[in-house]
């Protein structure tokens, strides 16, 4: 059962949290102002 194009759950939920800080950093980066006004 071990093939290696086959991810696991957990290997998929470790990618997809990576991508989000990403994605949250690098909006952060770009437009904070933007971010400051929806958050409050």
């Amino acid at each position: 059962m071990s093939s290696e194009k086959s991810f696991t759950l957990i290997e998929l939920l470790i990618v997809i949290g990576i991508v989000a800080i990403l994605a949250a950093v690098v909006v952060l980066v770009l437009n904070p102002n933007e971010f400051l006004k929806q958050s409050r």
